[in-house]
């Protein structure tokens, strides 16, 4: 079956995250269990936006969430293991804004204050939510269909 151009931009923005070299990193999409490896990370497909101003292209505007959760030895190793992980998702998504000639263009939106855990026994956890805005364009009609 073939996937919607949506579907296309959302794997492709998934494989984009899936290709960040960090140690021991799991990646998800969508994920509706507690995260218990770190680190990790878990993409989560957002709402959009349609603009059909344009005669024969439908503009879309699409979040995208991207959790990420680090968990350190001691708490000043929180923070070096957070900006890791929030600078390689980053660069993965930035370093090609068309995800290969589907979208427009990418911009980092939204950074969330991040949430520190600590349990005893074990080092602290951060986790902290990243948004994205994907742009493409499909044609009006069909939504499987690049607009020209």
């Amino acid at each position: 079956m073939t996937a919607t151009i949506r579907e296309q931009v959302l794997q492709a923005f998934h494989d984009k995250l899936r290709a960040i070299e960090i140690a021991g990193l799991r990646v998800d999409r969508n994920r509706d269990i507690p995260v218990e490896d770190y680190p990790s990370i878990v993409m989560v497909d957002g709402g959009q936006v349609a603009d059909a101003e344009n005669p024969g292209v439908k503009g879309i505007e699409m979040r995208v969430d991207v959790e990420c959760f680090v968990r350190a030895n001691t708490p000043g190793e929180l923070a070096p293991a957070f900006d890791e992980i929030y600078g390689k998702t980053v660069q993965a998504v930035l370093a090609d804004r068309t995800l290969g000639a589907l979208a427009v263009d990418i911009d980092e939106d939204e950074l969330d204050d991040p949430i520190i855990a600590r349990e005893e026994g074990v080092g602290p956890t951060l986790a902290a939510s990243l948004s994205f805005t994907v742009r493409y364009w499909v044609d009006p009609d069909d939504p499987y269909t690049l607009a020209s």
